[in-house]
């Protein structure tokens, strides 16, 4: 698609605005079909006019073809056709999970969309007992960081799951070696979680 026209369907202005960006450097001839996104701020208008990308509104309502079977622009609901040759759109990624919800786990926010499930580097979220990895974590996450992800977080549940039993261990060897019963094992300290 090197020096042909791209138009990229904006989604979120983040994504629309980011993808201009990217796609500027193969071609010349970038269009921002706002469609129905919320409005690009004023730096991604800035950033966009000094790359001499258009910005059209309207919204886009279906996609025209050619005799050759190509893609050849889009047409918006007011009628209007903008040619292009490509049509990018930036997927909006969802790691909403019912059983994280019930367990506790919260959601992050990246930029006005939703994000993975809030979490440390291990993986731990503030529910306790409750680890994410992969794209629960990071829906953006490509699959050899999610599989990285995953080692870490089971490096960190398998330490948390040793350092119980060492507790109740301990426990129940301080009370055999007084004659009383054991109480609850040993209070692990608390967990804090930043987003």
């Amino acid at each position: 698609m090197r020096h042909q026209a791209i138009g990229v369907l904006a989604t979120n202005p983040a994504a629309a605005a980011h993808q201009a960006q990217l796609f500027r450097e193969l071609t010349e001839h970038i269009v921002v079909l706002a469609h129905t996104a919320a409005p690009l701020t004023a730096e991604h208008l800035e950033q966009l006019e000094a790359l001499d990308v258009r910005v059209v509104e309207g919204e886009v309502t279906s996609i025209e073809i050619d005799d050759s079977d190509r893609l050849s622009g889009v047409r918006l609901a007011d009628g209007r056709v903008i040619a292009c040759r490509a049509l990018v759109v930036a997927p909006q990624t969802d790691a909403s999970n019912d059983v994280l919800d019930a367990l506790g786990a919260s959601r992050s926010d990246d930029h006005g969309a939703p994000g993975g499930y809030t979490h440390d580097e291990s993986g731990a979220t503030p529910a306790t007992g409750v680890w994410v990895a992969g794209n629960v974590a990071d829906p953006f996450d490509p699959v050899v960081l999610a599989s990285a992800a995953g080692l870490e977080a089971a490096a960190a549940v398998n330490a948390d799951l040793m350092t119980e039993h060492v507790h109740a261990a301990v426990a129940a060897h301080r009370a055999a070696s007084t004659g009383t019963r054991p109480g609850h094992p040993i209070a692990r300290p608390a967990r804090t979680v930043t987003p």
